[in-house]
């Protein structure tokens, strides 16, 4: 609700409700979204959905695996990062897999690890291809090295 600036306590009742068929024990939530949807997490279940104001789910997502919980999410819009290129990653560094506007030691790792260990913590991106022949693989390491070690001469 709403928290107005002459009301010290919420109102009398609930101007919406939503149920269905969900439960969480710990840190779900539930926000409302500017276009007057709702984002649900439920966390122990690691689910995330979005529902209209007629009750209708609109899309959502199940993070599979044992273990694992998805405690709160926000929904960002798709320029949040920047602008967008033609492949729907936002504006970005060749080499600046992690994009905190820095080329160094970090993004290597996440470049390694996008190539080397199947089923990584990292799916290729775009600014992984530092060699930019739209594979991201062993190569793309070996450039990266050979920059490290021009930069360091």
């Amino acid at each position: 609700y709403i928290i107005s600036n002459v009301q010290h306590f919420g109102p009398a009742g609930p101007s919406w409700i939503h149920t269905g068929g969900f439960h969480t024990t710990v840190q779900g939530g539930a926000f409302r979204l500017p276009n007057g949807n709702t984002l649900v997490s439920v966390a122990d279940d690691a689910i995330i959905f979005e529902v209209d104001s007629a009750g209708t789910t609109v899309w959502d997502y199940e993070f599979g695996g044992t273990n694992t919980m998805i405690a709160r999410a926000q929904k960002y819009s798709t320029d949040f990062l920047g602008g967008e290129d033609t492949t729907g990653f936002p504006d970005y560094r060749i080499g600046d897999v992690n994009f905190d506007e820095l080329v160094d030691i970090y993004d290597l790792c996440y470049t390694i690890d996008m190539v080397t260990i199947q089923n990584g913590h990292y799916q290729p991106t775009p600014p992984a291809d530092i060699n930019e022949d739209i594979a991201i693989d062993y190569l793309d390491i070996m450039e990266f090295v050979y920059k490290i070690m021009q930069f360091n001469r």
